[in-house]
């Protein structure tokens, strides 16, 4: 895969969908339980919980694909097959990538891990709060799924986690 192909993906992820989307509407979502307003928009609680909370199922494989990916992706030992270091003998070539790899992997381990560990945390409070609205009467109101305060607002942190966590992913393959 192409780094441009890897940052566009992390784009949409990260940017199009986490921030620009789904944490918006989470937000939103949680502050209505907050004030527990009978006039809040009945149709978008309906809309959030069946349509909009479910996405993370998905969403989740593809974060974690996109830690995966990222190590491979964005290693410097890709710039051995790109000018100047494309000139270098192959011998040394081959002696130097690894070794730039494994110092990069060590420089950049503490973000994949944060990462890691943020889509972890986003899992289980997904997993949480999903009981927890199972529970709830339906239809879905603030005023029903208010028992769910708690938890919907702990994984509103986790996203908000992980959402800071992609952000620092490296930018590009370099030392």
């Amino acid at each position: 895969m192409s780094s441009q192909t890897w940052f566009g993906r992390r784009g949409d992820f990260n940017h199009q969908w986490l921030s620009n989307n789904y944490l918006l509407r989470l937000r939103c979502w949680v502050a209505d339980l907050e004030s527990g307003d009978a006039e809040a928009d009945p149709d978008f609680e309906e809309s959030f919980v069946h349509d909009t909370l479910p996405q993370w199922d998905r969403r989740s494989v593809e974060a974690r694909a996109l830690i995966d990916e990222a190590v491979d992706v964005l290693s410097p030992r890709r710039l051995c097959d790109q000018i100047p270091l494309k000139r270098m003998p192959d011998e040394q070539r081959h002696f130097w990538a690894p070794v730039w790899h494994q110092l990069w992997l060590g420089r950049t381990q503490h973000v994949r891990d944060r990462a890691t560990a943020a889509i972890d945390a986003v899992d289980a409070a997904y997993k949480e709060l999903c009981e927890c609205l199972a529970g709830c009467p339906v239809p879905s109101t603030p005023g029903s799924a208010r028992e769910c305060l708690p938890v919907a607002k702990e994984f509103a942190t986790a996203c908000e986690e992980l959402q800071a966590a992609m952000e620092l992913l490296p930018k590009s393959a370099r030392w």
